[in-house]
């Protein structure tokens, strides 16, 4: 069996939809040593056949302590695999630097989104918020991770474009983060004119423009309902604006939602939109495409996995107008909008499946490297 130590997992590791080691290990056949900073209660007792470690550190002290910790346990596993994601030129791996006698592998890597201010805010750790800043030391031991790994996994094409920079473009294999179709099932849409968004309300996210833009689609539509999920620092200002727009009766601020509400939510509208001005890769978009909904989205990186004209719609972003147009097409047009959303479905299935995802991983990695 093989035996792989992941050296760092999330930092804060937790059984979840969105946690890329929960779902692997959870699928793949292996013997793994996970370690983390913070591990959940859920996480341990549903790996509980796994070996798992909490660090109790820091985020700030993570991969010293990563390096320091996996020093233990490394002579006894085949692969060092730096599951967290990576953020090329800010993330870097301590332990695989002074390890050269074991298989490296890097991923999932996304290229970094663009940060605003009030997302530093939000994440509350000055510190923290510090380390995206420019620095060289930072950026060198990242570019040294990268020249170490023999697998480096991007999400998406336009990240292994970028990592070809820096990494054989021979040892780039690219594999997207899944999606749990089984959480999120297929639901044809509702015969109804409701848009779903969901994100943390930050400049980012690029919410604004989607409200700015129901102000344009209601002129046709007026029975048209946005539904808006989480909080945020900019949660004040969004809602300022829907009052100054009289969108009061369209917008619906629904705080933050758990799991079975989230649900609820993607089976009862008829589009999911995603405003975003900048995302290295959109689980929430998958998550509707897994629920049969076409999808809006911006031209970001992370909306890679939007095929326009077949499972949704991709405008430019920060522009309200391109988004009204994209969202009147889709809400009035059912046929146009269920075909799209079934696609979007099928998509998932053949790409998206955490399982396919977590296959993909054993076979092109970890059964490739061990069989060198």
């Amino acid at each position: 069996m093989v035996k792989i130590l992941v050296a760092p997992a999330e930092f804060s590791f937790r059984a979840g939809n969105y946690h890329v080691t929960y779902n692997l290990v959870k699928r793949i056949k292996a013997r793994f040593c996970i370690l983390a900073g913070r591990i959940h209660e859920s996480a341990k007792r549903e790996l509980k056949n796994q070996e798992i470690h909490e660090l109790n550190t820091s985020l700030l002290l993570y991969p010293l302590k990563i390096l320091i910790h996996g020093r233990k346990f490394v002579k006894r596993y085949d692969i060092i695999h730096h599951m967290s994601p990576f953020a090329i030129g800010k993330d870097f791996n301590l332990l695989a630097l002074a390890t050269d006698d074991k298989p490296f592998v890097i991923g999932p890597i996304e290229i970094p989104h663009k940060f605003f201010e009030d997302e530093f805010e939000f994440l509350r750790i000055p510190v923290f918020a510090k380390l995206f800043k420019d620095s060289r030391v930072r950026q060198k031991l990242s570019m040294e991770t990268l020249e170490r790994c023999d697998i480096a996994v991007a999400v998406n094409n336009q990240t292994k474009k970028i990592l070809t920079n820096f990494v054989d473009k021979d040892k780039i294999e690219v594999i997207p983060i899944g999606v749990n179709t089984e959480t999120f099932g297929y639901n044809p849409i509702p015969h109804n004119h409701d848009i779903l968004s969901v994100g943390v309300h930050i400049k980012r996210k690029g919410f604004e423009y989607l409200i700015e833009a129901l102000s344009i689609v209601i002129r046709e539509l007026p029975n048209v309902r946005l539904h808006l999920t989480s909080i945020g620092p900019r949660t004040e200002h969004l809602k300022k604006l829907v009052r100054k727009l009289n969108l009061n009766k369209n917008v619906i601020f629904w705080g933050r939602v758990d799991d079975k509400k989230l649900l609820e939510l993607y089976k009862i509208c008829r589009i999911f939109v995603h405003p975003s001005l900048s995302e290295g890769f959109c689980h929430t978009t998958l998550e509707a495409m897994s629920t049969g909904r076409p999808v809006v989205s911006t031209k970001t990186v992370g909306s890679e996995m939007v095929e326009h004209g077949k499972t949704g719609l991709i405008v430019p972003p920060a522009d309200s107008e391109a988004l009204a147009e994209a969202i009147l097409k889709l809400l009035s047009d059912y046929d146009l909008a269920y075909k799209m959303g079934k696609r979007a479905r099928e998509v998932v299935e053949k790409r998206y499946d955490w399982n396919i995802v977590a296959k993909r991983y054993y076979n092109n990695i970890y059964l490739k490297l061990i069989n060198f």
